[in-house]
This record gives C-alpha cells, sequence and structure tokens, in this order.
C-alpha cells in the first residue's frame, strides 16, 4: 500500500526541558520540485534535544495521529522524498531519517547508516530509503523508559512518528530545511491495524438504544475543525445522545455506550497486546457515576470482558495497550476466558463485538458520547 502523507501536518519539534513543543512549518502550494506542494522548517522551529545521546534535532515530524490514522508499520517500508536546504550549516554534523514508537514508554531510532544528502537552494532527485530492521544500520537515541525499551522492528512495527533529524553537531544547526512529495510503500493491510471510518455511508458502529430497546446504528456526522497540527481538517463523528440503556442483569449494570462487530472491523484479528488509541468526543455528558472502560464479548457465550486497568471517564483521548493477563480485566457476564475472548478467530471463544460501556451507572447516563478515531493494533510482540 502506498501512502502520501499531508504535508500540511508535518511539524518541527522544540525541547523545551522538561517539556517539549511541536511547531507548524511553512506551507508552500507551489514551492516544491516541478512547482509541487512543500514544506520548510528554519532554526527558530527546532532546538537540541539534549535528553537524547547522542543530541540529535528533530528538525522534520510527522505523527500518523496527527492525521487520524492509527501507528505505521515501517518495516522494509520504501520511503521517497525530496530534500532541500537553504543557508543550512550542519555545524559538521548529518542528516538522517528516523523512527519512534511511543508505546509503553518512548523508543526512538536513527537511520544512521545512511545519511542523508541535500543541495542548497535546490532541488534534487528523490532520495529512496528501504528501512531494513537489521540494527547495525540504525542508532537508537533515546528510551524513555529501560524496562519497555524497544527493539528495532518492534519500533518500525508499530511507528508512532518519524521524520529528518541532525545527529553529530558541534552546536545548533541554522538555516531551513524543506521537505516535498514524501511517499511511504508498505505491507499495510486494509483491515489491520483497525482504523474505523465514522463517514455517513460507512460508518458500522452501533449502540443499544433505551428508547427502542434494541442495537442500533450510531449517529454520524461530518466537521472541520483543528486537529493537532492541521487546520480545518475534515472529522467523521459518530455519537449517541440521551439514547443509553442500563443492563441491569449483570453485577455491575452496565450500558453500552458504542460498540462494532468484528466482521465490520478487525475481521477477528488477535487483540492480545494490542495498541488502543481513541479520541472520544463528549457533550454535556454524564455518566451518574458510571466509569468507561473497553469491553470484549463472544455473544454466544454470553462472556463480556472489561478492561480495568484505565479508568477513561470523560477524558478526550485514550491511549492504551490491550494487557492479556487476566487481573487486568473484569468478567462482568459468562462463562468463556479472557485469553480465548481475545483471540478473536484464533480462540474457541473468539470475541464477536467490542468497544465501550460505561460500568455501575446509578441510572441512564444523559448527554453525548461519542468518538473521532478509533484505532486498535498493531500488536507488541516481537517478531523480527
Amino acid at each position: 500500500m502506498k501512502i502520501t502523507t499531508n504535508l500540511a501536518s508535518w511539524g518541527s519539534y522544540e525541547y523545551i526541558g522538561p517539556g517539549d513543543k511541536f511547531h507548524q512549518v511553512h506551507f508552500d502550494e507551489q514551492g516544491g520540485p516541478d512547482g509541487k506542494p512543500c514544506v520548510r522548517a528554519d532554526d527558530s522551529m527546532w532546538s537540541i534535544d539534549s535528553p537524547e545521546s547522542p543530541h540529535s534535532i528533530l528538525a522534520l515530524i510527522y505523527y500518523p495521529l496527527w492525521v487520524l490514522e492509527p501507528p505505521y508499520d515501517l518495516r522494509n517500508a520504501q520511503v521517497e522524498f525530496h530534500l532541500r536546504g537553504d543557508g543550512l550549516d550542519l555545524k559538521g554534523g548529518k542528516c538522517f531519517f528516523w523512527a519512534h514508537t511511543s508505546t509503553l514508554g518512548s523508543t526512538r531510532w536513527h537511520y544512521t547508516g545512511y545519511p542523508l544528502a541535500m543541495s542548497d537552494g535546490t532541488w534534487d532527485k528523490p532520495l529512496r530509503l528501504c528501512l531494513d530492521t537489521d540494527s547495525k544500520s540504525w542508532h537508537c537515541s533515546f528510551i524513555s523508559d529501560p524496562q519497555h525499551a524497544r527493539s528495532l522492528p518492534m519500533t518500525l512495527k508499530a511507528c508512532s512518528s518519524f521524520g529528518i533529524s541532525f545527529l553529530g553537531f558541534s552546536e545548533k544547526v541554522t538555516g531551513s530545511i524543506s521537505l516535498s512529495e514524501f511517499s511511504i510503500e508498505a505491507n499495510i493491510r486494509t483491515n489491520w491495524p483497525y482504523n474505523a471510518d465514522f463517514s455517513k455511508s460507512a460508518n458500522k458502529w452501533l449502540t443499544v438504544s433505551r428508547r427502542q430497546g434494541r442495537q442500533i446504528p450510531m449517529l454520524s456526522e461530518t466537521i472541520r475543525d483543528r486537529v493537532a497540527m492541521t487546520d480545518n481538517q475534515t472529522i467523521h463523528l459518530t455519537y449517541n445522545t440521551d439514547d443509553f440503556l442500563p443492563i441491569t442483569d449483570s453485577k455491575p449494570p452496565f450500558a453500552y455506550l458504542g460498540f462494532v462487530h468484528a466482521s465490520q472491523s478487525t475481521l477477528g484479528e488477535d487483540l492480545r497486546n494490542s495498541i488502543l488509541y481513541v479520541r472520544q468526543y463528549t457533550r454535556n455528558l454524564d455518566l451518574k457515576n458510571g466509569t468507561i472502560h473497553f469491553f470484549a464479548e463472544n455473544s454466544r457465550s454470553g462472556t463480556r470482558w472489561v478492561f480495568l486497568v484505565e479508568n477513561i471517564r470523560e477524558s478526550g483521548i485514550i491511549n492504551m495497550l490491550l494487557r492479556p493477563e487476566e487481573h487486568y480485566w473484569l468478567r462482568l457476564t459468562g462463562t468463556a476466558s479472557l485469553d480465548s475472548v481475545l483471540a478473536g478467530t484464533s480462540g474457541d471463544n473468539g470475541y464477536d463485538y467490542f468497544g465501550f460501556l460505561t460500568m455501575a451507572p446509578q441510572a441512564a447516563p444523559t448527554g453525548t458520547w461519542g468518538m473521532y478515531q478509533f484505532s486498535m493494533g498493531p500488536r507488541l510482540i516481537e517478531e523480527g
């Protein structure tokens, strides 16, 4: 599958210890090669990232989540792009591609085996890289938590951001760098990682209506708003307003917020150790003291497992790992094992539904709950 990144969603990174800041880069509709669009970052946007070893500068940075997409699998991917410098003084350093994962801690690798060359003031032919998984060609510059350090294959498999860096400089790099036509050719499947499409024509998410006493489709709406680095981005919402049905034949009681069938989403992919990233949409939401949780359900056995690690009550963003050990979960109903439910089509009682519910509400929730991004996967298991 070929992915062409949204140039307007690229940024530049400024480290402001112990915090950070992302700057929106300059966009030029016709400034690239052959009059193509390009973006430009300059030294007013970046700084030396001193926690990294060696110190680095992340001159250009792209997060798939900024454009409402899941992490990319960049193992052995082919990337192609144009670079141009304007008064760029690397201060004895070199320019590289880098990849980063932010799953249970942060790990960054720079592709030091392949320095990137560019001309000053002109566009050269496109640069092409094959992102191999041999760590001898890369350098790991940062690990936020040694207990959750990610190997190079795992970082590329669940790549949450990537871009262009400077390493080996004697002082802060000055000048500007421009990028055009950045594309990725990668072995990315259409159903996994699963990224929900909430547009009116494609939305498959459901809820249980209090008014109708049955499953109904969640509502859909399209708006335009700013998301992360991108202004006026098209956002597809799915939501339910004032129509939640408390189900009281379980202990504790619960109410479905939104869910989807496996056949309309992951096709029964194994969910064990999967990344889950969700952007919630709420308006005047009152859960009546309930809490929001992810669940997986096997309807044939009547089994529902609820993930307890995170209390997601009315938070905007959900970013977690679906750990498969039972002490992270609550069996709400049924007898099927957690392992067999999360395993999907490879389990004896694989899930056929998953989504979100509110547990232990004291009455029917009111207000609006919905989402404008639901991304599931990949699985965080070492595969090489």
